[in-house]
């Protein structure tokens, strides 16, 4: 029978034979489209970095992942190849159900369904594949996962199509003609092939020259296939479609056959000498170009070499670059509290108590997941207001953490750090003016005493308006002075100039007032403290050597405004100054050497307006430096507050003088190093904010803090670990209760803003209560998933599992596995260089070598699938537009899981939460319960005669003597209130291990410790 196809190109577009494409030029070059790797598992054998490699040693350029039902190892292939300069081919080996996928009832068809070979072509092709992956877990698992015809024809755009090999719905029919004659098979193989030429064919708009997108399949390895070969070319002519060849690839080498046979066995629950199970070819190794041509041409001829050249064309059609790096972070919804509706820290409601009022004022934040999915627009809001809820958190936190006069600033409340009500309300209703202490390091403008009213804002804000000209050209370090200062050649007398050759001439004017910088050496980088350490001894000589009006310390340089008193040189503080803070730096940090570059600028200030610049230049370079926000305090700039109001132009409240000279207390180094660590706490609070909100993952934060808050609400306790204790944000909102800046702990290893990986929390969550938390946020959010993870054959599973299949006796096999030491991850061939009896062994007996020899090739080859113990991902939108989703069998229908693990998932701009089931914290939670119940219950005193305690299990304790006759009477309270004296004494006197019928033991009275009827 002859059918016509619409739109179906007989053969590929035309190409010139010595054409170069990817996969190598059209008449020499090859691409295996039909490949197995490991996590075709325990069926597949081609490790992938073994696998890219061997592809390069052959002179292949391209190379296809098409795993059985899944997208376990698309990513770890894609990734691969990229390193190694391979083409990656995405695909899989999909099982299709010969009817509906839903459908659970037999039909005798094998795996459940029909293998289709399935190639992406461009992005529409990889998103189609992540879908059908994932139906075919989540709504199609029936022995395999399956998809169908109707799910098939939907999500056909961007896929080629390869089928007719034995596992093939096309191949099945052929060959049950090839062996009966049946016509109706031949019939129902023609129906097959035309219902998927139409399914993948290009459409009307295609034109002539477009690449056909499904291809008849030839292999030739095996009888069976070989024998319909014929039929397969015959339905090329009628139906006038293409044919592709390929190996189906299960292993590496030749050689590397009877390892793979072993494995199958392992899948199969076989043994090697079972003449009824599955053997695989030992012709599906990965062959070279020449080798799959050379067969080809000799067996097809022209058909062969057309066939090995469609594979050169398909591998140049297919080009999908994974959206690696793009951010697929949740967002969500939430209503921003107005300020008025937030309640007050002073409120005579909560009695002074921050941690009541705190609960009250979160609970003012509702998260909502949107119900539908969001346009741009909708999540640029939503971005914006969980930037802006976090920030009100953290504050009120800050509050909480520190107490109301924590955030003294001149925003018109104590509890807020500077700058931290950028972006967002002023000041939270929930934080009361008060006064504050004088803050000498503080550039914040506030109101001094007696003022009307003063102006908001930092000093660089109050500068005259002329001085907005230097933001746009900012100030270089050298040659800063503009026009030199003496033009007439007079440098004054001659005893007044102390100059001092270094590597630039320094002059040095008695009683001057200079602008110094220097730098640190390369690659010395100043963390906090250490920022804190160097302003320290920037300020250590004022009063003393000298007067310092000014000075900032970035991560990589300092600025200083200083004047020496008489008699002291600016080399001499300079170097002073470099001495004291390098003698902290290596102390702190354990090294040696120098921490400053030996060179250093300075520029006499020449008046009071050059003075202002420089001033500026100080004050300003955090913010030209990216690292605050205009209008934030930077913890390591300090302005003398006495020299503020000095400048021209410059309101004289910019100095900070909230309190009156006379009034305020005098300052004690208790006070500094407080003033210090408040302004470092605002700071490092201010730097997380920016760079959360600029990493885009303040909605993860809130989802944290949300679903922690919803466990410890019905008594599941909640707390962070791992990195996300390092973060002053974590710690403001509750989820851990360590204060970074207190113990040391960096940000900088939760994340920072060059590091493209995205960052994760560890949640510990009581183990009795961690399935309510995953499915609150599971019904909450939606899109949820629970992250997969593959175990591997270790060292002594894999001589277990290759003993049994080799059929070593039990006993020899358990001997052998005995012989691999503990250690952990520890290796075959490294067990077999520590352990020498097991060296012993393997030299001496070949059945055993042989075990240890097949074990060594499968040792760490992916065995199955399994579900995280910890880790969840949430997204905004569904989860399989980004991952491909499993589902484990038997699994309950909302139990989805990501085919990707944590890393790969982290790739792919997924963001990863841990929920860790610690029992521990059940343990202590059913602590908290027990110590309520009274001592004297019977059924406390009985469980010490059943449960096996190792302190009370002797018969000593166990049972009064028999001899005395005694009746149960209830147990005594001794003058401590305690019944439990009695039975301190009984556990200290006979060890648990010491027979009674020893006459040294005798056992105690225990009357005290029974009960009366």
């Amino acid at each position: 029978m002859s059918a016509s196809i619409p739109h179906v190109v007989a053969t590929a577009a035309p190409a010139t034979p010595d054409a170069a494409l990817p996969g190598g030029a059209l008449g020499t070059g090859f691409s295996h489209l039909h490949l197995h790797t490991e996590y075709s598992l325990l069926d597949g054998g081609n490790r992938v970095d073994k696998l890219i490699a061997r592809v390069k040693e052959l002179g292949m350029t391209s190379v296809g992942i098409t795993d059985h039902g899944n997208m376990f190892g698309a990513v770890a292939f894609y990734l691969a190849c990229k390193d190694k300069g391979i083409k990656p081919i995405l695909g899989v080996e999909a099982y299709v159900a010969p009817g509906d996928r839903k459908d659970r009832t037999y039909t005798g068809v094998s795996d459940g369904g029909y293998h289709l070979v399935l190639l992406a072509q461009n992005r529409a092709g990889w998103e189609n594949l992540l879908h059908l992956c994932s139906e075919a877990y989540l709504t199609g698992f029936y022995f395999k996962p399956r998809i169908d015809r109707e799910l098939l024809a939907r999500r056909s755009e961007g896929l080629i199509a390869i089928n007719g090999h034995l596992g093939s719905e096309i191949g099945e029919h052929l060959l049950i003609y090839e062996q009966t004659g049946d016509p109706k098979r031949w019939e129902q193989a023609l129906e097959s092939a035309q219902w998927h030429a139409r399914t993948f064919s290009n459409g009307p708009g295609a034109g002539n020259g477009a690449l056909p997108r499904f291809y008849l399949e030839m292999q030739h390895h095996i009888r069976e296939q070989n024998s319909i070969n014929k039929h397969i070319i015959r339905m090329s002519k009628e139906l006038g479609l293409p044919i592709v060849c390929d190996n189906d690839s299960h292993f590496l080498k030749s050689e590397d056959h009877d390892a793979h046979d072993t494995l199958v066995c392992i899948s199969m629950g076989k043994v090697k000498n079972d003449e009824n199970r599955l053997r695989y070819p030992q012709e599906l190794y990965v062959k070279g170009p020449q080798e799959m041509r050379e067969l080809f041409e000799r067996e097809y001829g022209q058909i062969g070499r057309e066939a090995c050249d469609n594979t050169i064309r398909i591998a140049d059609a297919c080009n999908v670059e994974l959206p690696l790096g793009v951010s697929n972070s949740p967002m969500v919804r939430i209503e921003v509290p107005s300020a008025a509706s937030l309640p007050r820290h002073d409120d005579p409601a909560f009695g002074g108590d921050l941690t009541a009022w705190y609960k009250a004022y979160c609970s003012k934040f509702e998260l909502r997941p949107f119900a539908k999915q969001p346009t741009p627009e909708e999540l640029i809001e939503a971005k914006e207001q969980c930037d802006q809820a976090l920030r009100m958190l953290a504050v009120g936190g800050f509050v909480w953490r520190y107490g109301p006069d924590a955030g003294s600033t001149a925003l018109g409340s104590p509890a807020v750090p500077a700058g931290l009500a950028s972006g967002g309300p002023a000041v939270p209703a929930g934080l009361r003016e008060g006064d504050s202490n004088l803050k000498p390091r503080s550039i914040t403008a506030s109101e001094p005493a007696g003022s009307a009213g003063p102006p908001k804002g930092t000093i660089s804000q109050l500068l005259p308006n002329r001085m907005e000209s230097f933001r746009s050209r900012p100030l270089p370090l050298v040659g800063f002075v503009a026009r030199n200062p003496y033009p007439d050649g007079e440098l004054g007398p001659a005893l007044d100039l102390i100059l001092t050759q270094r590597d630039l001439p320094h002059l040095e004017l008695p009683l001057a007032t200079y602008f110094v910088s220097w730098r640190t050496q390369p690659g010395r980088i100043l963390c906090a403290d250490d920022c804190s350490s160097v302003l320290s001894a920037l300020r250590h000589f004022d009063n003393e050597r000298c007067r310092v009006y000014a000075a900032c310390v970035m991560p990589d340089h300092v600025h200083w405004i200083v004047r020496p008193h008489e008699g002291v040189s600016l080399a001499e503080l300079v170097t002073s100054v470099k001495q004291f803070s390098a003698r902290a730096y290596n102390k702190e940090h354990q090294t040696k050497g120098s921490l400053w570059e030996s060179e250093h600028f300075d520029h006499i200030v020449r008046d009071e307006n050059w003075f202002a610049k420089y001033l500026w230049y100080v004050v300003d370079n955090p913010v030209e430096s990216n690292l605050i926000e205009p209008g934030a305090t930077y913890p390591w700039t300090f302005v003398h507050p006495d020299v503020v109001g000095d400048l021209p132009g410059v309101p004289e409240h910019a100095a900070d003088r909230s309190i009156p000279e006379e009034a305020a207390p005098p300052k004690t180094d208790g006070d500094r190093r407080a003033t210090q660590e408040a302004d470092v706490r605002r700071a490092r609070l201010e730097r997380e904010l920016k760079i959360l909100a600029d990493k885009n993952i303040s909605a993860y934060f809130l989802i944290v803090w949300d679903f922690v808050n919803w466990g410890r609400q019905r008594g599941i306790p909640a707390i962070a670990r791992g990195s996300g204790v390092g973060t002053m944000v974590g710690y403001t909102l509750g989820l851990s209760n360590a204060c970074p800046v207190k113990y040391g702990l960096l940000f900088e290893r939760f994340t920072d803003p060059d590091r493209s990986e995205y960052p994760d929390i560890d949640i510990d969550l009581c183990q009795d209560g961690r399935g309510s938390v995953i499915n609150y946020v599971r019904e909450k959010y939606g899109h949820v998933a629970q992250i997969i993870t593959f175990g591997t054959l270790k060292a002594r599973a894999a001589i277990k599992d290759v003993s049994r299949v080799l059929e070593l006796p039990l006993a020899e096999a358990d001997m052998l596995a005995k012989k691999i030491p503990e250690t952990l991850n520890i290796t075959l061939d490294e067990a077999l260089e520590a352990e020498p009896d097991l060296k012993k062994l393997y030299d001496t007996r070949p059945d055993i070598k042989r075990v240890f020899d097949t074990a060594r090739t499968l040792e760490g080859q992916a065995r199955h699938a399994s579900v995280h113990a910890a880790g969840v991902i949430v997204a905004t939108r569904p989860l399989s537009e980004i991952v491909p989703l499993y589902k484990q069998s038997g699994a309950a229908e909302n139990e989805i899981v990501t085919q990707w693990d944590g890393p790969t998932c982290e790739k792919m701009g997924l963001l990863k939460m841990d929920f860790l089931g610690l029992r521990t914290l059940s343990i202590i939670e059913r602590c908290k319960v027990l110590i309520q119940e009274g001592l004297d219950e019977r059924e406390i005193w009985n469980a010490v005669g059943r449960v096996a305690e190792y302190d009370a299990r002797s018969q000593g304790i166990q049972k009064p003597r028999s001899d005395e006759g005694t009746k149960p009477r209830r147990a005594e309270v001794d003058d401590e209130g305690s019944a439990f004296s009695p039975l301190r004494g009984s556990v200290a006197s006979p060890p648990p291990s010491l027979p009674l019928s020893l006459p040294l033991v005798h056992p105690l009275d225990l009357e005290r410790l029974t009960f009366d009827d």
